[in-house]
């Protein structure tokens, strides 16, 4: 966070407010320096959720069990390859668009999605072993 911070600061003089209100302007220039950060240490990146989930998790969750803590879900995303694990926090949690992602993350828009596909599936079949609850499709 004070990365972005410091970032905001250092850019401030760019802020237009004709474009835009202020808030709008901040939060895209902290998710550019937060994807620059994920494209440097690809390998390094160690993500920190909150407590409460965006709308977008809740669905994965709902395809899951209604049981599952949110707890037990953020420990699984966790354990999800580099790769995933990217894709889905960009989507589900930061809310970018496979268009976006693919740019920031220089992918392309399917595999992209593919990823996000396969992350979600990844992610039932660990709930799924660590629970025991079995599922649909996995």
């Amino acid at each position: 966070m004070q990365e972005c911070f410091i970032n905001v600061f250092e850019n401030i003089k760019k802020y237009d407010s004709t474009k835009g209100v202020f808030e709008g302007w901040m939060y895209q220039v902290c998710t550019n320096r937060i994807l620059e950060l994920i494209r440097k240490n690809k390998n390094q990146i160690k993500v920190v959720y909150v407590d409460i989930l965006p709308p977008e998790v809740d669905e994965i969750r709902d395809d899951l069990d209604p049981l599952i803590s949110a707890e037990e879900l953020l420990n699984a995303i966790q354990e999800l390859p580099k790769g995933y694990r990217a894709v889905l926090n960009l989507y589900a949690f930061e809310g970018l668009r496979h268009q976006e992602i693919a740019k920031h993350l220089n992918i392309s828009v399917s595999t992209s999605r593919s990823q996000y596909t396969r992350a979600k599936v990844l992610l039932k079949q660990k709930i799924q072993k660590k629970t025991g609850i079995k599922y649909g499709r996995c």
